[in-house]
């Protein structure tokens, strides 16, 4: 699914990458593209239209991600994962 952008009548498409990609900023070159991105659209720059899919696979993504950095997590005890 994707996130609409309006600028004037023609329509940008960006996915869950984005906000992803925004949130995790694991990717230098992709944060800044999405932040960019987010930025024009907190400046009136474009309007976006986020899906409720798009907002539950992104929820998905980061849950994924998060047990992922869990279960790697020194023990305290020990010091290895």
């Amino acid at each position: 699914m994707s996130l609409s952008l309006f600028k004037h009548s023609f329509p940008c498409r960006h996915d869950t990458n984005t906000i992803v990609r925004y949130l995790v900023a694991d990717d230098p070159a992709l944060h800044e593209k999405a932040k960019e991105f987010f930025d024009k659209v907190k400046h009136g720059g474009f309007k976006a239209v986020i899906l409720e899919s798009v907002i539950a696979e992104c929820m998905y993504v980061l849950t994924k991600i998060r047990d992922v950095m869990l279960s790697y997590q020194p023990s305290r005890k020990t010091g290895k994962g």
